[in-house]
């Protein structure tokens, strides 16, 4: 978790209890050496919060296997990635929860029948 993360969750749990803010904004940040921890990529943390929640099971590093190749294998983890975004989208705009599927799902209609 980066600096700024914590500060936004931080400040999220004021509302909650102030007590418990504190102490999270009080915890040193470790970034953990995962298999397929990224140095270049910039833009896909959401894919990887995503999938670490899906796939963390409270058992440490040795045992968590989130699926995702190491960096270095660049065109399988980028499949990897493609492939996980597409499945999260539409989780999201697929959602009975999402009140705006009808309309999200008239769009894609839409631009599909113009290709």
């Amino acid at each position: 978790m980066h600096k700024l993360q914590q500060q936004n969750f931080v400040k999220y749990m004021m509302d909650i209890s102030e007590r418990k803010a504190t102490e999270f904004g009080n915890v040193p940040i470790i970034r953990l050496e995962m298999k397929w921890r990224t140095e270049k990529n910039k833009t896909d943390y959401g894919v990887f919060a995503i999938r670490h929640m899906e796939t963390y099971k409270g058992n440490g590093l040795r045992n968590w296997d989130s699926k995702f190749v190491p960096e270095n294998e660049k065109q399988t983890q980028k499949r990897q990635l493609k492939k996980a975004r597409q499945l999260y989208a539409f989780k999201i705009i697929s959602s009975h929860l999402n009140c705006l599927r009808g309309t999200m799902q008239q769009e894609i209609d839409e631009t599909i029948s113009r290709i």
